[in-house]
Formats: C-alpha cells, structure tokens, sequence
C-alpha cells in the first residue's frame, strides 16, 4: 500500500486496479455487510438507510487513499497527457464527492 501512495505504482496500476476496480468492489461489499446486518438485527427501512449511509462515509477515506496514489502516480507518468487527464479526472471526483455529501441534508429532510 505504501508503494501505491507514494505514487511508485504505474499510473495505469493505480488508475485501473486501486481506483476503478476498488471503487466497484468495496461499495458491494459495504452492501452485503448492510444486508447481513439488516438480517441479523431487524432495521426499520429508515434505519437500514441510516447504516448504509454510514458505511458509505467510511468509503470516503478509501477514495482519498485513491486520490493521492492517482495524483502522485500521474506525476511519475512519462505522459503529459496521461499525467494532466488523470489529474482533471481526480479533481473532477472530488468535486463530485463533495458534492454529494453536501446533499445529503437536503436528502435527510426529504426521505427521513
């Protein structure tokens, strides 16, 4: 993990199998620890929204771990277009995380 944060893993490496293939698999996982808990201790639909919702914010950190590993990987890049598309593609996410999170009170006023 320290080579990926370092940025000493190709930046396809990083992109593809950290980011992309990462990003798929934990959200499922996080989902079927939810589905187990909700099978084990009986969650009203309120509150198995509230444990998801709560799983997905420990997601976050992950997603910072991919940020940095991407942004320092494409800074090792031989390609300048490579290292300024997956840098743009980071910004981009950021935004579109920050995003998210600052809905999610207007979300919390709407559904619960």
């Amino acid at each position: 993990m320290n080579n990926y944060w370092n940025g000493e893993k190709s930046l396809a490496n990083t992109f593809w199998l950290l980011w992309v293939f990462g990003s798929i698999i934990t959200p499922f996982l996080i989902g079927i620890i939810t589905i187990i808990i909700s099978a084990v201790v009986y969650f009203p639909s309120m509150q198995l929204g509230l444990t998801t919702f709560i799983f997905m914010l420990l997601f976050n950190p992950y997603y910072i771990f991919c940020w940095v590993s991407v942004w320092r990987s494409a800074s090792q890049s031989k390609s300048i277009i490579l290292n300024v598309s997956a840098k743009i593609l980071v910004v981009l996410h950021i935004c579109a995380v920050l995003y998210t999170l600052a809905m999610i009170p207007e979300l919390a006023k709407k559904y619960f």
